[in-house]
């Protein structure tokens, strides 16, 4: 709950304006850290607590572990490493403990002085990608390799299935649905705050 009401805010913000527009620009910096910070639990966590990730079909998260094992081993009998593709990437990475968690770390914010307005993203245009195909979810085609490694892992697929289906994991779309009250209230408060303890502050 906000410590100071929506009049309250407009008053000292009217009565100290020069001081306001510097205590906007740190506290939206700071809720900018904060919503990194949320998006990148949220990432490591396997969702937000609101919307948190759908379980994997038992068959990708399967396949998925003994295809990286594979290449694991391909690796290190020939020393380089092995050619992957984004889908291939993905869906190793959906098929951990921590799905995307490599993608987090990619998570930043940016302030801009002149407009006040704070951007929150990933790093990258390659980040951006793969987290915008994980929020829509994906299909990978099965192929007779990848038919004859399920069967031998122990899950042999059926004869009609064709794809496996990845659900979609977004995590960006549920953090600003849960956090956008508290974002406007926290910057709100930030800086009526701070404007109050510089005109306290100040030598008589």
């Amino acid at each position: 709950m906000s410590t100071f009401t929506l009049d309250q805010f407009r008053r000292i913000v009217a009565d100290a304006p020069a001081l306001a527009k510097s205590a906007t620009g740190s506290a939206l910096k700071s809720e900018g850290w904060r919503i990194r910070e949320v998006i990148k639990e949220s990432v490591l966590g396997g969702g937000h607590p609101t919307a948190p990730f759908p379980a994997l079909n038992p068959h990708t998260a399967a396949f998925n572990r003994a295809r990286k094992a594979a290449r694991r081993g391909k690796r290190a009998r020939k020393g380089r490493s092995p050619i992957k593709t984004t889908g291939m990437r993905l869906a190793a990475e959906l098929s951990l403990t921590k799905p995307l968690k490599k993608l987090a770390s990619g998570a930043r914010y940016q302030h801009f002085s002149e407009s006040q307005t704070v951007t929150i993203g990933f790093i990258s245009a390659r980040v951006m990608f793969l987290m915008k195909k994980a929020a829509e979810g994906f299909r990978t085609a099965i192929t007779p390799k990848m038919r004859r490694m399920a069967f031998a892992i122990g899950f042999p697929l059926r004869g009609g299935t064709t794809r496996f289906s990845t659900p979609a994991r977004p995590v960006v779309p549920p953090v600003f649905r849960a956090e956008r009250s508290r974002m406007t209230e926290n910057v709100r408060d930030k800086v009526a705050a701070q404007v109050i303890g510089h005109i306290i502050g100040r030598p008589r």
